[in-house]
């Protein structure tokens, strides 16, 4: 997708506009929504320091659980059939070091002005993906809530294919003039890649038993895709247990 030359799709490619806002816009997710409840504070204790305590301990939980769901999320694509637009053969992921859709100015490298004015139609296909993965009031509030905080991500993504991380600054760089040159700079660049990956944070059911995000892949001036992913938690592993597309070009 082309930075100058969104306004000038189709109508088809303009709904996947419409989703790729999406993650751009309004999805990114730490949801903040756990609380040990077998955590109980004795009257006696402080009461200002026992909930920092449970504060600390939760984002501890919900920090873990995170990395080990990307890396279930990229063995997934690596091992499975359900990412067909996520090359198997990818030698180096090159993946954004914020994630996506946090409501600050990060991740706007393929952005338009007309994104701006497509939130109507970015909620219906959030509204679209939350119901084919049958989410609950509860997750589905969880997750928008989490949208609005971003994450910077650390090297803490377990998969046996390397991967950097890369801020959004030094992707602009490759995009201050054309669209399609930025892309060639891109390739001379990462060479072994097969496009850019944004990820969003993951979004938690209250009992960390479930988890959604959503990833995407920008390999081209007309390249891309984007995911929701919902995973599940079959012991003490994440496994993808369904994926909706919400755009494709």
């Amino acid at each position: 997708m082309g930075i100058k030359s969104l306004s000038r799709l189709n109508h088809q490619t303009k709904r996947s506009i419409a989703a790729i806002f999406v993650f751009l816009g309004g999805v990114s997710i730490v949801a903040f929504i756990y609380v040990d409840r077998s955590f109980e504070v004795s009257p006696a204790v402080n009461q200002s320091v026992s909930a920092e305590s449970v504060e600390e301990i939760s984002d501890a939980q919900i920090e873990t659980e995170s990395y080990a769901v990307y890396s279930a999320l990229f063995n997934d694509i690596q091992t499975s059939d359900r990412f067909r637009l996520f090359p198997k053969n990818t030698k180096t992921y090159v993946i954004g070091r914020s994630t996506v859709g946090c409501g600050n100015e990060s991740n706007k490298v393929f952005d338009d002005e007309d994104f701006n004015r497509s939130e109507d139609l970015a909620e219906g296909s959030e509204n679209y993906a939350f119901k084919e993965l049958q989410l609950d009031s509860e997750m589905r509030d969880g997750y928008r809530r989490a949208a609005r905080r971003c994450r910077v991500l650390s090297e803490r993504i377990d998969i046996p294919t390397p991967y950097v991380l890369v801020d959004e600054k030094e992707i602009e760089t490759l995009f201050t003039d054309d669209v399609f040159d930025g892309w060639d700079s891109f390739y001379k660049k990462y060479s072994d890649s097969t496009g850019f990956i944004s990820l969003s944070n993951v979004g938690f059911a209250p009992d960390l038993k479930r988890a959604v995000l959503y990833i995407s892949r920008e390999c081209g001036g007309k390249c891309g895709t984007g995911d929701f992913v919902l995973l599940e938690k079959d012991g003490a592993l994440w496994k993808v247990h369904r994926t909706v597309n919400v755009w494709v070009s």
